[in-house]
């Protein structure tokens, strides 16, 4: 194909077309799009809340096996990163231990509290490898990727279930099952 000012030869002279959008920048057809906008201009876009408190505690407790799994692999070649990744998974542990939902053992935060630790570790998780030096290093992807992980089941966690729920037994009451009566 020959090239005369700007122009090709094979297209009569006519400009090449432009190449198709692979995504779609009409709000209508693309709502993505629109949820992106909204969140760049802060109107809030309604997440679905489809993870309940039993399911986010067992995600709770395999995050926190998780870091201490990645705290003994990173021990070794990254001491920096296996102190991050105890700290995060000691936050996540001690959270799921105090809270007051399926597999809280201590119960003194409620469950809206245990939402807003979790925004903390996420946010230690996110910023951690560049507070501690080791940014650029393969061992931060696995901060980052939890953090945004954690920032997904947050959006998608229902904060609010366990003020809903009637409380009918003693274990219940908020003091992990010792009875506070004499």
């Amino acid at each position: 194909m020959r090239q005369t000012g700007g122009v090709t030869a094979r297209g009569g002279g006519q400009p090449p077309r432009a190449r198709q959008a692979r995504f779609s920048t009409n709000l209508a057809t693309n709502p993505g799009m629109f949820k992106f906008l909204a969140g760049m201009v802060g109107v809030p876009v309604k997440t679905p809340k489809f993870i309940d408190p039993k399911t986010h505690a067992i995600l709770d407790y395999a995050t926190a096996g998780m870091f201490f799994a990645a705290a003994y692999s990173f021990r070794r070649r990254n001491p920096r990163a296996a102190a991050l990744a105890m700290i995060n998974g000691s936050a996540v542990l001690g959270a799921s231990l105090f809270t007051d939902y399926p597999g809280g053992v201590w119960r003194r935060l409620s469950f809206k509290t245990h939402g807003r630790l979790d925004g903390l570790q996420a946010m230690l998780a996110g910023s951690g490898p560049a507070l501690l030096g080791f940014s650029k290093q393969r061992e931060a992807r696995l901060f980052y990727a939890q953090a945004g992980v954690e920032s997904q089941v947050m959006a998608a966690t229902d904060f609010d279930a366990m003020e809903r729920r009637p409380r009918t037994s003693p274990s219940d009451t908020g003091s992990g099952g010792l009875s506070t009566a004499v």
